[in-house]
């Protein structure tokens, strides 16, 4: 019980913003249409947001928090960044089953080992950074880690994996929670994660980790695309139909299916592209559907459940200037602590899915004025956090920074 007062107490500043659970359908959309437009309109984007693109870096970097990395090779309990040469021969474009938890590995590793705020001396450093905790880890050898101040924390990368079960602990979720109970309840721990609820694949509203959501991997292919223009397209997705994990999740079958019915529909609208297809589908039949490069010239994009919460997609429709539309129930988004989301994004249940695809279109803003405002905003966090690989570190560092000011007995212990 002790344990548990310890979790809970840990969480309760920042759980309004990070709890997704899937409301009726009738409540969500009479909030929505409510509220949605006339708060995006009324709310103006922070003057941070408006600083050009090519003064972001400076602005990040001031006043960011330093960090050291632990030597896994002199310690225990983890994987190590110093310890994986190997990592910098994986080629990053081209993933595969088999490498993807390697690639996560080296987008977020290469800019670590290089930023300018990473110093030697752990004595010296606001936090220390550990790789990376993994299903390999059943939490014991990292209970052994040398205690720090609270006010001076270990920072632990866990990485989901992609092509297997998210769970981390044990082979199930009561095992799961008991595991990473004991260990956030040392006040030394937080952790940074593509998705801080990923050790419970099938628990949407379970408590996620104490720390910060990293953005996910991959930047835009093609160049900016001015928000103040029209696009192509009003909602696209281009994906294969993956069920989520341990039976987590349906959504992009059911999106398939709603999709498929309301092409039959002779007022269909031709601006909606939801292109799912089989893992096995012919690449003759996927080769004539319009490409990814093409659908990104959309105002929406679905980023969907897959075999975890967290995708690729999400820094890419970033990048695009593109506003994603998440079907990812209890996602956790980048850098909360110092984003806004609240007018760069739409967040739907996934339930919403087995719904008329008229339902989905009906959540979202056709506005012009409210559809741009959103798009600049998107762009903004796009410069100024996600463009680069050393402005998403420094977006980490800063929202570390924020997350412990956040929690009393964090900031306020000294060594």
């Amino acid at each position: 019980m002790r344990q548990l007062k310890l979790l809970t107490n840990r969480h309760n500043y920042y759980n309004n913003y990070r709890t997704a659970i899937a409301f009726p359908t009738f409540i969500v959309y009479i909030l929505f249409s409510m509220t949605s437009t006339s708060s995006i309109l009324a709310s103006p984007i922070p003057d941070v947001f408006m600083q050009h693109s090519q003064d972001s870096s400076s602005i990040l970097l001031h006043n960011l928090p330093n960090y050291s990395i632990y030597d896994c090779e002199k310690g225990v309990g983890c994987d190590g960044f110093k310890s994986q040469p190997d990592l910098r021969s994986v080629v990053f474009e081209q993933p595969t089953k088999e490498t993807n938890e390697l690639e996560n590995k080296v987008s977020v590793v290469t800019s670590l080992e290089n930023h300018p705020r990473l110093v030697e001396s752990a004595d010296n450093s606001d936090f220390m950074l550990v790789c990376c905790y993994s299903k390999r880890d059943d939490g014991k050898t990292l209970a052994k880690l040398p205690p720090r101040s609270s006010s001076r924390p270990y920072v632990i990368f866990t990485l989901p994996r992609m092509g297997e079960s998210d769970y981390l602990c044990g082979q199930g979720l009561i095992s799961e929670i008991g595991c990473h109970r004991n260990l956030v309840a040392r006040r030394d721990f937080l952790f940074f994660s593509f998705d801080l609820r990923h050790y419970g694949i099938t628990a949407n509203s379970i408590e996620p980790l104490p720390g910060v959501t990293y953005a996910s991997p991959k930047f835009s292919r093609l160049s900016r695309r001015d928000p103040s223009k029209p696009t192509k397209y009003l909602l696209t997705l281009r994906a294969l139909e993956h069920d989520g994990l341990d039976h987590s999740s349906l959504v992009r079958r059911h999106l398939r299916i709603s999709y498929d019915e309301y092409r039959t529909n002779p007022d269909h609208r031709d601006d909606v592209k939801i292109i799912i297809a089989h893992p096995g589908v012919d690449k003759e039949w996927l080769n004539e559907q319009p490409s990814f490069d093409d659908l990104m010239n959309t105002t929406y994009a679905i980023i969907p459940h897959g075999h975890g919460r967290w995708s690729y997609r999400l820094s890419e429709a970033i990048g695009h200037c593109v506003i994603p539309v998440i079907m990812a129930d209890g996602l956790t988004l980048p850098y909360e602590e110092i984003i806004d989301w609240s007018n760069a994004h739409i967040r739907i249940p996934e339930s919403i899915a087995k719904e008329p695809t008229e339902t989905l279109l009906g959540f979202l803003p056709h506005d012009p004025e409210v559809i741009q405002r959103m798009r600049e905003y998107v762009c903004h966090i796009n410069d100024m956090y996600f463009s680069t690989q050393e402005k998403r570190t420094s977006a980490f560092l800063r929202s570390l920074q924020a997350y412990m000011d956040g929690h009393p007995y964090l900031s306020a212990e000294k060594d």
